[in-house]
């Protein structure tokens, strides 16, 4: 509430009833009328102008606001000044714009952080902006996205590739490529190279001879990973590898296929192609599949000697004809979780959540109907899903 500073145009004398008087109506500021009948501000002495050059008739100018005024602005109001929009609300910001003349308010609490939970005391202007609770359960990684909202998710990705490009700096040995994906045709047995990459995106893939049955191949060819990043991982998570197969092979004496994991001079075996053939083209394969690899070995020897971890996918390949489409892989990662893959390839890791701690529970993948009565689904460990002829 303004308190009158200036000269009244009403003269009083110096005695302590005009004082009392002027200090009366100093204390309720009225709005008195002008002499031409225009109206003034609050402390009934100052006429204010409106943007159009007439009098204060505006909420915000004519109930106060500024220096002169108990507050009232309105977001939308007229306004000449920051003062005019004022409030008297501690949990508010306000501001005129000077574009348009109008008042603009908003909270003063919001962080515009969907991950807060914004409040204000208006006693003090105190803001708090304290963090939403997420946690979910013992099984998942809870954080919160400032613009998407909280996430619960059963693993934590420390790499991620999905070989639109070779931005990463993948190594290739010969006859591997980085590209769009492209079907081959005449692998033995059907085994050829998928039209599409798994997300049918179009973003690519890591594969030998594109869009071709691969050549012989003596010499183990590699596909080798840039360094991995495993200095986040806890001493109690686990480290797993995830991507999307379509390995279209041939029977192990005429083809090589294998995963190894390197840090410095150190080898892990992961995966390889000894338990048989490994067709996962249509019709005696299912298409794309997804495969999970332990690596918590490997990724505990690279936090150990500060040594980088690499992925290797291998393949060599006799000259026996018909040739095979060979290796196809997308959407890699590489993931913390808190509960280790099986390394059994038909199954899916799961975690179930028993007395607050994590446990791991493993299930075989469910079977696929490819509609054709003469097959039937079944997963052979350390080859995949295949839709195998039916019993005579």
């Amino acid at each position: 509430m303004a308190f009158l500073a200036s000269t009244s145009r009403t003269s009083f004398s110096r005695g302590s009833n005009a004082a009392l008087l002027l200090g009366v109506f100093a204390f309720f500021g009225c709005n008195d009328v002008n002499g031409s009948g225009a109206p003034e501000d609050k402390d009934g002495v100052t006429e204010v102008p409106t943007p159009n050059g007439n009098s204060s008739v505006g909420t915000g100018l004519v109930g106060g606001g500024g220096s002169s005024g108990t507050g009232g602005g309105v977001n939308g109001q007229d306004c000449l000044g920051d003062p005019d929009c004022d409030d008297d609300d501690l949990c508010t910001v306000e501001f005129c714009n000077p574009d348009t003349n109008k008042c603009v308010q908003f909270d003063a609490a919001e962080d515009d952080n969907i991950c807060t939970m914004d409040s204000c005391d208006p006693r003090t202007g105190t803001i708090q902006n304290i963090a939403t609770p997420i946690v979910d359960n013992p099984c998942t990684y809870d954080f919160c996205d400032p613009i998407t909202g909280p996430s619960n998710l059963p693993y934590s990705t420390i790499f991620a590739e999905d070989f639109t490009s070779n931005a990463a700096g993948w190594v290739l040995g010969p006859q591997w490529f980085i590209g769009s994906a492209a079907a081959s045709s005449g692998g033995k047995n059907g085994a050829n190279d998928p039209v599409s990459d798994h997300s049918d995106e179009g973003d690519g893939v890591a594969g030998t001879a594109q869009g071709a049955l691969v050549a012989p191949q003596a010499i183990v060819s590699p596909l080798t990973s840039p360094s991995i990043n495993v200095s986040s991982v806890q001493p109690e998570e686990f480290v797993t590898l995830v991507f999307w197969r379509w390995l279209a092979g041939d029977a192990p004496a005429d083809m090589g296929a294998s995963i190894t994991a390197t840090v410095g001079a150190n080898s892990y075996s992961i995966w390889d192609n000894a338990a048989g053939v490994v067709n996962d083209a249509p019709p005696l394969g299912t298409g794309w599949f997804e495969v999970r690899h332990d690596l918590t070995a490997a990724a505990a020897d690279a936090l150990a000697t500060g040594n980088s971890l690499r992925l290797v996918f291998s393949f060599s390949k006799t000259a026996t004809l018909p040739s095979v489409g060979g290796w196809n892989i997308d959407d890699l990662e590489v993931r913390r979780t808190l509960t280790p893959a099986d390394n059994d390839i038909c199954t899916r890791d799961e975690c179930e959540p028993l007395n607050d701690a994590p446990v791991p529970d493993y299930d075989p993948i469910a079977s696929i109907d490819d509609g054709d009565p003469d097959t039937v689904f079944a997963c052979v460990p350390g080859i995949g899903p295949q839709q195998q002829p039916t019993a005579p």
